[in-house]
């Protein structure tokens, strides 16, 4: 085996794990298919075999490029099971992510969040925080259609910037139960307990739909780090009872 590829993909696949930010996160790879890849690729490009040369990612070539950055990208898609090429903006803004909130801090400035990339630190809490701290599971239906599901701010994030990553403000609901825990219609209470207002009589479907849940308690986080701040339930019960 080429040692100065194989470290080459070594380097790579720590960087990826570095996205996770966990020492026992493994991204798996087949070095030797890998290594086939990249000796085909170079014989397309000395015109030793037919067909076009594959992409750069496994070419490697000699000078300083953005390789280094494909190669991780490639890797950490394979790792995570991806079919699709993993945005390198994200990446970035992934690990910053998680350093934060390791760090306890949750903040995100508005500065940080601007038209740009607000939806990605979005996209990111509900995919590497919230879903995964409630297994993928609405808390309130248990549905685990992960399209329908989502990464319901429990304080509104154009509320409190400070607490726009904080696991405790976060609770994976469907996208029906979403919508009516932030119109009010749903609201949980200090024992996790759901509440269904009154207000949602005037809709029977609507009324049919979700009083069945009416005082179950949620589904919770393992870790109870993770679980819903009563402080931020509070919050959001004042404000949708106004």
């Amino acid at each position: 085996m080429d040692d100065i590829l194989k470290k080459q993909l070594e380097r790579a696949v720590r960087e990826a794990t570095k996205i996770i930010e966990d020492p026992d996160f493994h991204i798996g790879y087949d070095w030797e298919a890998s290594l086939e890849q990249i000796r085909t690729a170079k014989a397309r490009r000395r015109g030793e075999l037919p067909g076009q040369p594959t992409a750069k990612i496994l070419a490697f070539p000699k000078q300083k490029s953005h390789t280094d950055d494909d190669v991780f990208s490639s890797l950490l898609g394979k790792g995570l099971g991806s079919k699709q090429q993993v945005d390198i903006e994200i990446n970035e803004l992934r690990i910053n992510v998680h350093k934060k909130v390791l760090r306890r801090n949750h903040e995100v400035s508005d500065s940080e969040a601007t038209v740009k990339t607000r939806g990605k630190y979005q996209s990111i809490f509900r995919d590497d925080i919230v879903l995964p701290n409630y297994d993928y599971q609405c808390a309130i239906s248990g549905i685990k259609t992960r399209s329908l599901l989502r990464a319901a701010h429990i304080v509104r994030w154009a509320d409190n910037r400070k607490e726009r990553l904080n696991p405790q403000n976060g609770i994976c609901l469907s996208v029906l139960a979403d919508a009516c825990f932030e119109k009010g219609f749903i609201t949980i209470d200090s024992n996790y307990k759901v509440k269904v207002s009154d207000k949602a009589e005037k809709d029977p479907a609507l009324y049919k739909a979700i009083f069945k849940y009416d005082g179950s308690k949620i589904n919770l986080p393992k870790l109870k780090e993770n679980r819903p701040a009563k402080r931020f339930l509070l919050e959001h019960k004042n404000r949708v009872s106004l």
